[in-house]
């Protein structure tokens, strides 16, 4: 009996799918963990991702005047955090059980190899985004006491941070969520209080006012890119979360809103109260809080900005963890089993472990660097999962999303471009320093996938990944994937 040309396609579109889901099955959490984190927590828990308030912004105000600064403040939220988490909630939607958040979604779009690649650019994003809230941290110490502080208790302070982080996340991500809640009023009340204390010194003209200064695009795009960037992060949240499905856009929305007032309105306000922008350094909003407030107010800042940088580490260092534990899972690593592992309260211990190691190791370099190199990074992984989201719609439309972005294919296509300009803007400004760092980074994420070549031909001893790394042939079959698939 002949087979119908249409049956076959579709039995070979069905074979795909299972294709390239198989891979996520040794590495799905349990669905049977319970979801504990509501819409408050992870309100809170992306809020702390993407921004924790306009702490660090005070390089983007000496390297770009006010009007520059207002109108990334105003447009960045829309073209590039507002994509980016409609396009995580759709696909955290689409796959609310599994952990791996954007690494998991690049393979069942593209498959294992392409997935592998994903996950080394996302964990090099994470581990210098660590790193620059531990340097952020030090500097706004610093700021306290008003002291320029030697580079040797620079270091102590950023290391003892990254120790009780570690030490808060062994507990689970309850621990970290509930922190987080309290954390948040800490964080934002003192820059409402600030920016309605600036507000008597706004100048429109002033705000208005380009002539004289140039824009050091590199610098400015970095730190505010970095100001709004995240969004995708809690996408390997996804499955400790209630009701994931309506939760996570009405999170997304609630916290760009939130984002863009915390940012946009203490910042434009206070640069009207000290003009001498070229000065500003981190930590200089509580310098202004000092002038319109007096002691209270500046303490209040700067308990603030530090209890803000502490929580965005603490959340980035268990996701961080949970990216590194997906990965293990999958015997992508060294010591895989150990990574992978997890102690009574649920967090891979080993893996936030390594996570503070090595982001300890870049606490050398000042922030601007890192976020410089941080954003690149970022933008190449956020180029991928924007490609990955298009694919999928096209290829699988209909994969079960119980959330979809509204306005169709032709509302998706646009929707991507916004964020892939960004992306390539920031690349283009970026430092060649920084460019050159990101090249020797990509030379060695390329000595890891040419593994196998290099091993056949003795040039590579030591494998980088466990011996017994499951191949396509002989991982299991999701049963959620196949269901999934829905022809």
């Amino acid at each position: 009996m002949t087979s119908h040309p249409h049956h076959s396609d579709l039995t070979s579109s069905h074979s795909h799918i299972i294709s390239n889901s198989s891979s996520s099955s040794s590495s799905s959490l349990s669905p049977t963990r319970p979801r504990l984190v509501t819409l408050l927590r992870l309100v809170t828990l992306i809020f702390f991702c993407t921004s924790g308030g306009a702490y660090g912004s005070e390089s983007a105000v000496a390297a770009a005047p006010p009007l520059v600064l207002a109108a990334m403040f105003l447009i960045l939220p829309w073209v590039w955090s507002l994509p980016v988490a409609l396009i995580t909630a759709e696909l955290a939607s689409a796959f609310p059980d599994e952990g791996g958040g954007a690494i998991e979604w690049v393979i069942h779009a593209a498959g294992s190899k392409m997935g592998r690649q994903a996950g080394f650019w996302y964990w090099a994003a994470c581990m210098t985004d660590n790193s620059m809230y531990s340097v952020l941290f030090s500097d706004y110490m610093a700021s306290a006491f008003g002291i320029e502080l030697p580079w040797v208790w620079r270091l102590a302070l950023s290391w003892a941070m990254l120790a009780l982080e570690t030490l808060i996340n062994f507990h689970g991500i309850i621990a970290v969520a509930n922190y987080s809640t309290a954390a948040a009023l800490v964080a934002v009340v003192p820059l409402l209080v600030l920016a309605a204390l600036c507000a008597p010194y706004l100048e429109v003209g002033l705000l208005l006012n380009t002539t004289g200064r140039s824009t050091e695009w590199h610098t400015a795009l970095a730190v505010l890119i970095w100001q709004f960037s995240g969004f995708d992060d809690c996408g390997s949240l996804v499955s400790h979360v209630q009701d994931p499905e309506r939760t996570y856009p009405r999170a997304m929305v609630i916290t760009i809103c939130v984002v863009i007032c915390v940012n946009l309105f203490p910042v434009i306000t206070a640069v009207c109260v000290d003009q001498e922008w070229s000065h500003w350094r981190e930590g200089h909003l509580a310098n202004i809080a000092l002038t319109v407030g007096g002691p209270a107010l500046r303490c209040a800042v700067v308990v603030g900005g530090l209890v803000a940088l502490f929580s965005n580490l603490n959340v980035l260092l268990l996701i961080t963890a949970n990216s590194i534990q997906y990965m293990a899972k999958q015997r992508w690593l060294f010591w895989s089993d150990a990574l992978a592992a997890e102690n009574e309260h649920g967090t891979p211990q080993m893996a936030i472990l390594f996570s503070a190691c090595f982001s300890g190791s870049l606490v050398f370099f000042s922030f601007p660097v890192l976020a410089e190199i941080h954003t690149v990074l970022y933008c190449f992984m956020i180029g991928i999962e924007v490609v990955v989201f298009l694919y999928l719609r096209v290829s699988q439309p209909q994969l079960s999303r119980p959330y979809r972005v509204p306005g169709g294919l032709t509302a998706a296509v646009l929707m991507i471009l916004f964020p892939l300009g960004v992306v390539l803007t920031n690349i283009y400004f970026s430092a060649h320093s920084t460019k050159y760092m990101v090249a020797l980074l990509s030379a060695a994420m390329a000595v890891v996938h040419l593994r196998p070549i290099a091993s056949v031909h003795g040039l590579l001893p030591l494998p980088l990944v466990d011996p017994d790394e499951p191949t396509e042939s002989n991982r299991t079959t999701s049963p959620r994937s196949i269901q999934r698939a829905e022809l």
